[in-house]
């Protein structure tokens, strides 16, 4: 659902964030930027001075925190201690990950439509994505480009789905927008910074989503909706839920 620039090596991120590295050579390469929870070899990862330390470090990984919370961690970590994790981990976000653009996405696939589709006036399918069967587009929706839909689905009129993966047996009524970056950024006068969101929303089986909702896509986990569950119209489910 986005584009990943790296990898990118430690220099390059010491250069673009106001940090103090520790156990990291110059030459080291990261591959992304991740939550906490989805850190991997050669990645970077984060924790706030409000979190718990429930997680197992990776001394593959490194971990842009506080100076205070780096005291938590063993000697040998690999750490990129800043003084605010929130303005780091925006402007990294940006560093690591952008949007598609049109000339990327038109190389991908064409769309897979399945048996007994319904495909309404003025309906938008970008490349890339998968309608499963028996699926029912309503007049003007769009689906951006990677999305899934499974067998059975119905999406209203004037609703735009991107940066998700829906199951089957799944009612979207009109005019919703599921899968829009979520409304996190790091807050200065002047030159708010948003942080770039690589979450996705999953909708499971036999879920109903009344008019007009939103749902946001998470920032570095997934907004997950869970079987058979009922929104009311104009509800707002925000990222990472």
């Amino acid at each position: 659902f986005f584009k990943n620039l790296g990898p990118f090596s430690a220099e390059s991120i010491f250069t673009t964030i106001d940090c103090e590295p520790l156990n990291i050579e110059k030459n080291y390469t990261f591959n992304e930027l991740v939550g906490i929870f989805k850190k991997s070899k050669n990645s970077i990862s984060f924790i706030y001075d409000n979190e718990n330390n429930n997680f197992t470090p990776s001394k593959d990984a490194a971990i842009v925190c506080s100076k205070k919370k780096s005291t938590l961690f063993d000697d040998d970590q690999k750490l990129i201690i800043v003084k605010d994790v929130q303005q780091s981990v925006a402007t990294l976000s940006n560093f690591f990950y952008r949007d598609y653009i049109n000339s990327e996405i038109e190389k991908f696939e064409e769309p897979s439509i399945g048996e007994n589709c319904e495909i309404g006036k003025n309906v938008i399918i970008e490349k890339g994505v998968i309608l499963g069967k028996n699926v029912k587009l309503s007049h003007g929706s769009i689906i951006k480009h990677s999305c899934i839909i499974g067998d059975y689905c119905s999406i209203g009129s004037n609703s735009v789905i991107s940066n998700s993966i829906i199951g089957k047996n799944t009612f979207i009524e009109n005019n919703c927008s599921i899968g829009q970056p979520g409304f996190g950024f790091h807050m200065k006068n002047f030159s708010n910074l948003n942080i770039y969101h690589i979450g996705r929303v999953i909708l499971k089986d036999n879920v109903r989503v009344g008019s007009g909702c939103t749902i946001d896509k998470g920032s570095f986990s997934d907004t997950v909706i869970g079987n058979n569950t009922y929104l009311d119209n104009l509800c707002h489910i925000a990222h990472n839920v």
